[in-house]
């Protein structure tokens, strides 16, 4: 199998005639720790100690943290990503994740805004995420936070800002706010940032990761009701997965002005864009998505969107 470009020679290690691991069939190719390795069915749950027993132990432990890719887009077991969460990375390491998150995790996904690629390979990641997870910060799953609040994978963040079509006059609301990822991204994209959240651990974190950032202004106030006082706004970003769009949030979009989330419909999660028209939220979906979900859009009873 032809390696990808910046892990051909962890690839060609694997590939050597001393690997075990070279004669498997259908193969598929995920960078785990800056190796590639290579496993007959990415649908069986990869067993981690034979990569030790392949000789790949110290790779593993000191940089096991490069799983940027699968091609098959198949996440890799929870106890590899718990094995490996407390590498340390270099700097260097992670500018080089952020380039491997661009070319194989956005560009293939329909992330073509060049404004907003340029955002995500800036904007360091692995600063808005657990200290204990910072290695995998760049994982294309959730990263979970605590309080059972998670950091959107970085496609779905991606998708949702392309759909978005940020200008930089733009007012921008953002619901769970989180970490600050997301609002860190619209900062140097958007004129003026308010990003709510209700969440007192990660509002806080919020605060101090976009402290640097002059206009950015974080909320505490419950998801649901957003920042009417600072209102309205040009665009709505919903960053992660609701029921439905609480009218009192409806009503802080300006009319003409763009909404952006994930909705559970029918059990699945859906990238949708919305515009204002009319006073009422016109929307499309863009396509099915895994996102975080957010807490306080439960949808009323006979409700549909």
């Amino acid at each position: 199998m032809e390696a990808r470009a910046g892990i051909e020679p962890a690839c060609k290690d694997l590939q050597s005639s001393a690997s075990p691991l070279r004669h498997r069939a259908s193969t598929r190719c995920c960078v785990v720790a800056g190796l590639c390795c290579h496993v007959a069915n990415m649908s069986t749950r990869l067993n981690f100690d034979k990569l030790r027993l392949a000789g790949h132990e110290s790779r593993a432990k000191a940089g096991a943290v490069d799983w940027l890719y699968c091609q098959n887009k198949t996440a890799l077991p929870e106890e590899i990503l718990l094995q490996d969460q407390g590498a340390v990375v270099s700097e260097h390491q992670f500018e080089s994740m952020r380039a491997a998150m661009v070319s194989n995790q956005l560009r293939t996904t329909a992330v073509s805004d060049p404004r907003i690629v340029g955002a995500m390979k800036s904007v360091a990641r692995e600063d808005f995420v657990p200290e204990e997870r910072r290695a995998l910060a760049y994982v294309d799953v959730a990263t979970p936070l605590g309080g059972g609040r998670s950091l959107n994978p970085p496609m779905v963040t991606g998708r949702l800002l392309t759909e978005a079509q940020v200008r930089e006059s733009d007012h921008v609301l953002v619901i769970g706010a989180a970490t600050g990822y997301a609002a860190a991204l619209l900062a140097g994209l958007a004129a003026q940032i308010v990003a709510v959240e209700e969440n007192d651990a990660l509002a806080a974190a919020a605060i101090t990761n976009l402290k640097p950032l002059g206009n950015v202004s974080v909320v505490k106030a419950d998801l649901a009701a957003g920042a009417a006082r600072k209102g309205p706004y040009d665009l709505i970003v919903i960053d992660g997965l609701v029921d439905h769009i609480p009218e009192p949030l409806a009503k802080q979009l300006k009319e003409g002005g763009r909404i952006v989330a994930a909705l559970r419909e029918g059990g699945v999660s859906r990238l949708v864009r919305g515009v204002k028209v009319g006073g009422a939220i016109s929307s499309r979906p863009v396509v099915d998505a895994e996102a975080v979900p957010l807490p306080g859009f439960d949808a009323p009873k006979g409700f549909q969107f």
